[in-house]
């Protein structure tokens, strides 16, 4: 059986509140002689077994040492951009002394919101799908929070993707390699309003304006049906009418738009060039490896922490509902197999 505290302190001979403070894991003695004898403390206790009881810790301190994570999707929700958020969300609270608590808001915000509310977590981090109605239930949560990526009209402090930039730097190298007849491949997912988040509608609007400026804009075709009914038109076109170059909603459907290219005989890139958005790790081992948008998903865990933590230490001064934060990160270009010069 592990030591009490107060066994450590005996065995020690030092008070019960002495112990704890040299056990509490601040170590922050200055004067010699007392950074001994606290390490003499914190070997004894290691010798003899002694856990420190996490409930009684947060109570002293006040707090839960657990950040949430909140997301609006039903089910799993660990594709390979979220995976990546989650696994260096982890990490950065892990090393600064928290949990993470993934809260699922599903159904009404009465099943969920008093997650928030009851002391549970310290803080919160809201990934996308943001809730419907996340509004509300900021209005009640006395919390320091902050959104990634979330296509939403509530007031909350936001790390946003620069999707824009991203989308621009895709038609860039597009443009560069001459192509002039243009598909962008999606289908729409009314569960999760895909083609009405922030990032599709911001992309779907750069590429247009890009294409309007130079003209191609009538050589422009977006569909959003499934990527197999796709691959069908493409196929019922006359080869100087198909697109030269396919830009998916996102790597898997790139992946999708390959395979489906590559069954009724078109090379990839030598007849269509095909870009994604995302960078999965899969889809630089995809044969041919994609050429797409790589998120700055650490970037903004990274950024997500630091702010949080600020807030709790009182090193910066949450923003009101009125007057909400937004920091935007650049996108990069990563050009792999899968893009090429247009055909003549």
């Amino acid at each position: 059986m592990a030591a009490s505290l107060k066994e450590i302190a005996k065995a020690s001979g030092v008070s019960v509140a002495t112990a704890a403070r040299f056990l509490n894991g601040e170590q922050k003695e200055v004067w010699a002689s007392t950074a001994r004898r606290a390490q003499r403390v914190r070997d004894i206790a290691k010798q003899m077994g002694y856990r420190p009881n996490h409930r009684a810790k947060s109570l002293a301190r006040k707090r839960s040492m657990a950040i949430g994570m909140l997301y609006g999707r039903e089910g799993i929700f660990l594709a390979d951009n979220y995976h990546r958020v989650i696994s260096k969300l982890g990490e950065q609270l892990a090393h600064n002394g928290y949990d993470m608590m993934m809260i699922p808001a599903v159904g009404p915000a009465s099943q969920w919101s008093a997650k928030l509310m009851d002391g549970r977590v310290d803080a919160c981090i809201v990934c996308d799908p943001a809730p419907d109605d996340l509004q509300q239930v900021l209005e009640q949560v006395d919390i320091p929070m902050i959104g990634i990526n979330l296509s939403t009209d509530s007031n909350i402090p936001m790390i946003r993707y620069n999707e824009a930039q991203g989308a621009q730097l895709v038609m860039d190298h597009l443009l560069e390699l001459g192509h002039q007849r243009f598909w962008l491949a999606a289908y729409d997912m009314p569960t999760y309003k895909s083609l009405e988040h922030v990032s599709f509608t911001t992309r779907l609007q750069t590429i247009q304006d890009n294409l309007k400026q130079r003209g191609y804009l009538n050589m422009f075709r977006f569909e959003t049906c499934i990527v197999t009914d796709q691959i069908k038109m493409i196929q019922a076109l006359p080869a100087e009418q198909r697109p030269t170059a396919i830009i998916a909603q996102n790597d898997t459907r790139a992946m999708e738009v390959i395979k489906g290219l590559t069954q009724i005989g078109i090379k990839v890139p030598d007849e269509i060039s095909v870009v994604g958005f995302n960078d999965d790790k899969s889809s630089e081992h995809y044969i041919p490896a994609i050429t797409t948008i790589s998120l700055p998903a650490y970037k903004a865990s990274d950024k997500a922490v630091k702010y949080l933590l600020a807030c709790l230490n009182d090193k910066v001064e949450q923003p009101s509902n009125t007057s909400a934060r937004e920091v935007m990160l650049d996108e990069r270009l990563v050009v792999r197999q899968s893009t090429g010069p247009a055909r003549s």
